[in-house]
Parts: C-alpha cells; sequence; structure tokens
C-alpha cells in the first residue's frame, strides 16, 4: 500500500499547490510540453488531455495548435474552436463566426447569437434555443501559449437550473450520484468510467479494483479541495488538511474489508495533526466527510 499512498500525496500536493496557491498562475502562458502539463489533470481529468483531435470531448480539455480545429455537437449546436496562424482562438457556431457585442452594441446575450453567451476571460457558453436562460455547456479559454498552442477548458452544468458546474468527468459522476435527478437527466454527459462495484472489495472482479479505486481517489481529491475552498489560513495547514479530507473521503467509501484502511487511517492522522498544529481551528476532517455514503 505504500506506492498507493506515495502517489495519493502526490496528487493531493499537486492539487493544493494550484488550488490554494497563486490561482493566477493556472492561466499563465507556459510550454505547451504535455509533460508540463501533468498538474492539469486535477482540473481536466485523469485522462491525457487530447491534442489536436478533431472531436471537442463533451468534459475536460483540450489542447489545439495553430492550424487546428475540433468540433463538436453542445445544447443542440454544431461548434468548432480553432485556432489562427497568429496564436488566437476562433469559436463558430452552426457556421457562424462567434463575436463579442459590448458596449454601445451589446446584445442580450453578449454575442451575435442569441444562443451563445459571453463567459469568463475568454469564452462562450451555450444555450438550446434563442429564448432559454439555461446554457448546459461551456467551453472556455484556459490558456494561451508561447508556442501559439491553446488549452481549452469544457464544462457542463446539471440540471435543473444548470448552476452548478464541472470541469471533469470524474466531478460529474460524483455531482450526479448526489444530486436526486431523475434517470433520464443522468445520461448527459459523457464517457464510461469504471463505477465503485458493490458488495465487498473482495468480491469484485479483479479488472475493477484497480480502476474503481483510482476513481475514487480521483473523485476525494477534488471532494477534498472543494470542502476547503474558502480556507483563508496558512497555506501549509491547507496543503495537509486537503490531504487528510481526501484520505477520509477515500477511507470512508472502501468497504470493511479493503486491505488498504490501516495505511489509510495512519496517514489520515498523520495530516491532520501536522494540520492541526499550524491551525487549531481546523475541524476533524473524518466529521467533515461522515456525510458521504459508508463503503
Amino acid at each position: 500500500m505504500a506506492t498507493f499512498h506515495r502517489a495519493f500525496l502526490l496528487f493531493a500536493m499537486a492539487a493544493v499547490c494550484i488550488a490554494i496557491g497563486n490561482r493566477a498562475s493556472a492561466q499563465e502562458a507556459v510550454s505547451s510540453t504535455k509533460d508540463k502539463y501533468g498538474s492539469l489533470k486535477i482540473f481536466c481529468g485523469r485522462d491525457d488531455i487530447p491534442i489536436n483531435e478533431v472531436k471537442i470531448p463533451q468534459i475536460g480539455c483540450i489542447f489545439l495548435s495553430s492550424g487546428h480545429k475540433a468540433t463538436g455537437a453542445f445544447s443542440g449546436h454544431n461548434v468548432e474552436v480553432g485556432v489562427g496562424p497568429d496564436g488566437t482562438e476562433e469559436f463558430r457556431v452552426d457556421g457562424v463566426l462567434v463575436e463579442d457585442k459590448i458596449g454601445v452594441n451589446k446584445t442580450p446575450s453578449g454575442t451575435n447569437l442569441p444562443y451563445v453567451h459571453s463567459g469568463g476571460v475568454a469564452g462562450f457558453s451555450f444555450c438550446s434555443d434563442s429564448n432559454s436562460a439555461q446554457c448546459p455547456s461551456s467551453i472556455t479559454v484556459h490558456s494561451r501559449n508561447n508556442d501559439k498552442t491553446i488549452l481549452f477548458s469544457i464544462t457542463e452544468c446539471l440540471p435543473p437550473d444548470y448552476h452548478r458546474c464541472v470541469g471533469n468527468q470524474a466531478n460529474w459522476d460524483y455531482e450526479i450520484s448526489h444530486a436526486n435527478l431523475p434517470s433520464a437527466q443522468q445520461t448527459r454527459p459523457i464517457t464510461n468510467r469504471t463505477p465503485m462495484p458493490a458488495g465487498p472489495f473482495s468480491s469484485w472482479p479483479e479488472e475493477t479494483k484497480k480502476p474503481a479505486v483510482a476513481s475514487l481517489e480521483f473523485r476525494c481529491g477534488m471532494v477534498g479541495i472543494m470542502a476547503l475552498g474558502n480556507y483563508q489560513g496558512p497555506k501549509e495547514a491547507a496543503k495537509e488538511m486537503v490531504q487528510a479530507l481526501a484520505i477520509a473521503c477515500t477511507d470512508r467509501q472502501m468497504p470493511a474489508d479493503w486491505p488498504g484502511h490501516a495505511d489509510m487511517r495512519a496517514a489520515l492522522q498523520q495530516h491532520y495533526s501536522a494540520a492541526h498544529g499550524l491551525d487549531p481551528n481546523l475541524p476533524d476532517p473524518v466529521a467533515m466527510m461522515s456525510h458521504l455514503p459508508p463503503g
């Protein structure tokens, strides 16, 4: 279990550095070498970020370099994103170039298309029709890079009001599992993921054990970050506490016969003790995760 714990800590530390550290740095232009973007999996998801593929993923991220474009269907519209020769982004919806409309020319949607709403620093949300205020999907520019590549981020929002939005598959799966939605509304999006099998860990099919645990680890890392999202205390305390929360989340949801519990609980105590020593006001991470369904 030592290898699992080391990998888990590396994930959590990377997550905290991005989420609680200098938030502006995530948007800075950097080299587009794939290895440089390992930490972006915290935002984009566990799968490799596609590069210059012709299809936009339904959720997550995609890299496009100068001269490349990708298309996808969002909210009933054909959406195309591309990168021009000068490294600037271009959006087309149903074949029409999207333009911002601001100032004296401002439209209700903020663009030249009534069903495409401006949003974020650079990007758009896509509504089902001209009269709809519900825009389930968004594509925004995460970063423009020195080599004229652009990292686009694709976000999906949950029904029925589409006010709660997520940017990767693991977060979508988590939110859907905790939302009281009709089954018909639980089909958006996306891609297949290995679910948590039912029953004792010893009964799980061998081929599902590793991916199912990995999927839970990822979700719990994000749960830890979100649970401490408004924390204003010492950064070192935050790093330790997020790790403790993520481990508590994983430990609670794994079946009782999972062999990793002892290691997880020892690590949990270690990180919470360090966090509590830096900030005695931090609450018990096990209590904070008690709302989650037990394994």
